[in-house]
C-alpha cells in the first residue's frame, strides 16, 4: 500500500457504519508523543497521549504535545483514553488533552497513580478508571471492547491493548519486548497473545524502537549483574541516576544497596513520588530503614552510601543536576565517588549529557562505566521480538510505530521478509488515516490535520511555533532594532537609531551602524506616499531593506523589528 499525503477531505464527516480509522497523530516517525486515534460510527478513543520533550532547536520550551485538532468536529462523541503503561511519552499530555475535553481514562493502577498525581499538579478532574491485566471492558455504547494484555517494559503494569471492533481486532502492542527472566515476574502473556492470534487479527500496530538492533532484547535481570560490579568497585559514594519511573531497576539497586551496607538517599521529587506509589502497591519491596535523608548523608562513610537520583539525561532541574551545581544540602560530590548512569541517552540528548559528566569529572567522581556493561538493559522489542510478536498473531496488516522513519521501516521490512506484501505493511506517519470496513476492504485515505503545539510552562497557553522560530534566529544571528519618528504630517524627525544583541557587528561599531541608519533613512525616503501611510507597509519594507543589506554584508541573518514612533510635540 503506497503512502499517500493528499488530504482526507472526509474527515469532518463522522466514520460510516461499516468504517475504522486508525490515525497516529503523534509516535510514527519520531520518537515521544504516542498518540493513535480509533475511530468508529459510534466510538472515538485515542490510545496513549504522549509528549515529546523538547531539543536545543525548541528555546524555551517545556513539553511539545500533538495538535488535537482532529477530535474537534467530534467533541461531544469522545469516549475515552486508553493507556499501555505510565511513561511521559505516553501519557505526559493527559493534562493539555483533558483540560479541553474531561473524558473517561483507562490504565493499569501504577499507571492510573502517575496520571493521578500529574493531573493534580494541573488541576484537572475526570475520571480515572483502574483496569486489571486481562480485563475486558465495553467502550463507549459498547460498540468496542478493550482488552488489557499484560507485557514486560521497563515500568510496572505495562500492557498491550486488543481493540474487539465490527472490522476486526486492533491490537496495540505499547511498549514490550519478551523478557524471561524480569524482576517482578510480570512477562509478556504469550498464551493470551497466542489466543487471540489464533481468533484472527485484522492490524498490529507495534513498537518500532529498537528493531534495528539484532535479536532478542536482553533480560532486566542482566542490569544486576553490571550495577552489581559498579558498586563493588566503587570506594566512595555511589551515585546512581536512571528513570524515576524505572522500579524494576529502582528495586534492583535497593537490593544491591542491602547487600553491600548501604543507606540510600534518594533524591529528585519525581523519584520519591514514584517510589512512594510503588510501595502502596506492593510494587516495590523495601524497607524504610534503608532511606536517610541528604541531610544525614556527611554523617555515613561514603563507602555506606548510595544516592539514587533522577538526571540520567542530563535535564536541568532534576535531582543530579542539582547535586552537580552544590544545591543538595548535606551531598557534596568527591575523590572516589562513582556516577552511573543507568540509562539509554534519549535521542538528542547526548551532548547535555557529556557535558554533565564532565561537570561530574571535574569534581573529582569516576564516570565510566564501560568496565561493568550492562548498568542498563533497554524496555523495547528487539528484531527478534518483533517479528516473535507477528508470527504469534499473524495480523492482517503490520503497522510499525513509535520510531524514526527509518526505523518504521526497518519493522515493515521484518514482515515482508515473513511474506507480508508492503500494502499490508503501511508505513503511517503523523496524521495519516488508514480506513479499515467490515466487509474486508481498507484504503489509505489521506491525511487529517495534524501537527504539533509547543509548551511553555509558565503560561497557559501554547506558544506558536513562530515564536520558537524566533527564539531560534535571536538565539543564533541575535536582533536588531530600527526605531525611526514620524511627525503627525509623516515626516522623518531626527535621527533613525540602531540597538543590536547578539549580532555578529558589534553595537557600539559606528561605521556599521551609520551604514544601518543609512539604510533606514535611504528606504523611507524613496517610499511611495500611500507606503507612509500604512505603518504595517512602511516596517515591512524598512524590515526588507534591513535584511538585505544585512545578507549582503554579513550573511548573517538576525531577527530585524522596526519599530516606528510618534514624534512628541512641543508648543
Amino acid at each position: 500500500m503506497a503512502s499517500t499525503t493528499k488530504l482526507f477531505e472526509q474527515w469532518l464527516e463522522k466514520p460510516r457504519e461499516d468504517e475504522l480509522r486508525l490515525i497516529p497523530i503523534g509516535g510514527l516517525g519520531e520518537f515521544g508523543m504516542n498518540a493513535m486515534v480509533v475511530h468508529t460510527a459510534k466510538t472515538l478513543l485515542l490510545v496513549d497521549c504522549g509528549q515529546l520533550f523538547p531539543t536545543d532547536e525548541q528555546p524555551g520550551i517545556d513539553s511539545i504535545v500533538p495538535d488535537f485538532a482532529y477530535f474537534e468536529p467530534f467533541a461531544d462523541h469522545i469516549s475515552a483514553i486508553l493507556l499501555t503503561h505510565g511513561h511521559e511519552d505516553h501519557i505526559g499530555a493527559l493534562p493539555y488533552f483533558l483540560e479541553r475535553w474531561p473524558v473517561p481514562v483507562y490504565g493499569t493502577p501504577f499507571t492510573m497513580a502517575l496520571v493521578a498525581s500529574k493531573l493534580k499538579e494541573h488541576g484537572i478532574n475526570t475520571q480515572l478508571i483502574e483496569v486489571g491485566d486481562h480485563d475486558r471492558l465495553a467502550l463507549g455504547c459498547g460498540e468496542i471492547s478493550a482488552e488489557w494484555i499484560p507485557v514486560a517494559h521497563s515500568i510496572p503494569d505495562s500492557c498491550a491493548i486488543a481493540l474487539h471492533t465490527r472490522q476486526g481486532i486492533i491490537f496495540h502492542s505499547g511498549d514490550f519486548k519478551f523478557d524471561p527472566q524480569p524482576i517482578d515476574g510480570r512477562k509478556t502473556c504469550v498464551d493470551s497473545i497466542t489466543k487471540l492470534g489464533k481468533k484472527g487479527i485484522r492490524a498490529l500496530v507495534s513498537d518500532s524502537t529498537n528493531v534495528h538492533l539484532p535479536g532478542n532484547a536482553p533480560s532486566e535481570s542482566l542490569s544486576r549483574d553490571g550495577l552489581a560490579r559498579a558498586i563493588n568497585n566503587t570506594e566512595g559514594r555511589l551515585f546512581l541516576a536512571t528513570f524515576s519511573s524505572h522500579i524494576h531497576r529502582i528495586q534492583i539497586a535497593l537490593e544491591l544497596a542491602v547487600k553491600d551496607r548501604r543507606k540510600v538517599c534518594v533524591v529528585g521529587r519525581s523519584l520519591e513520588k514514584n517510589i512512594a506509589n510503588a510501595r502502596n502497591l506492593g510494587l516495590l519491596n523495601c524497607d524504610d530503614s534503608i532511606f536517610i535523608d541528604s541531610k544525614d548523608v556527611e554523617g555515613y562513610q561514603p563507602h555506606k552510601t548510595m544516592i539514587l537520583c533522577t538526571g540520567s539525561q542530563a535535564e536541568p532541574l532534576s535531582g543530579l543536576a542539582r547535586i552537580l551545581k552544590g544545591e543538595v544540602k548535606g551531598i557534596k560530590p568527591m575523590q572516589g565517588d562513582r556516577l552511573v548512569l543507568s540509562a539509554r541517552p534519549i535521542p538528542g540528548n547526548d551532548v547535555p549529557i557529556s557535558k554533565m559528566l564532565d561537570r561530574a569529572a571535574r569534581l573529582g567522581m569516576e564516570t565510566s562505566t564501560a568496565e561493568f556493561e550492562p548498568v542498563h538493559v533497554t524496555g523495547h522489542a528487539h528484531r527478534e521480538d518483533a517479528a516473535q510478536l507477528i508470527d504469534l498473531l499473524k495480523p492482517e496488516y503490520v503497522i510499525p510505530a513509535h520510531g524514526t522513519y527509518r526505523l518504521l521501516q526497518s519493522h515493515a521490512q521484518i514482515a515482508q521478509a515473513k511474506g507480508w506484501p508492503a500494502d499490508k505493511t503501511p508505513l503511517l506517519e503523523g496524521g495519516q488515516c488508514l480506513q479499515l470496513f467490515s466487509d474486508g476492504s481498507s484504503k489509505l485515505a489521506g491525511e487529517v490535520p495534524t501537527g504539533t503545539c509547543f509548551v511553555h510552562q509558565g503560561i497557559e497557553s501554547r506558544v506558536d511555533a513562530r515564536v520558537v522560530r524566533d527564539r531560534l534566529i535571536m538565539q543564533g544571528d541575535g536582533i536588531i532594532v530600527a526605531t525611526i519618528q514620524l511627525n503627525k504630517e509623516g515626516h522623518l524627525v531626527g535621527e533613525p537609531s540602531i540597538l543590536s544583541r547578539g549580532f555578529v557587528i558589534l553595537n557600539d561599531d559606528e561605521a556599521y551602524s551609520g551604514l544601518l541608519k543609512e539604510t533606514v533613512r535611504k528606504t523611507f525616503y524613496e517610499a511611495p506616499p500611500e507606503v507612509i501611510k500604512d505603518r504595517e507597509l512602511l516596517s515591512e519594507l524598512l524590515r526588507q531593506s534591513l535584511k538585505r543589506i544585512i545578507r549582503k554584508t554579513t550573511q548573517a541573518r538576525p531577527m530585524i523589528v522596526p519599530m516606528i514612533l510618534e514624534a512628541k510635540s512641543y508648543s
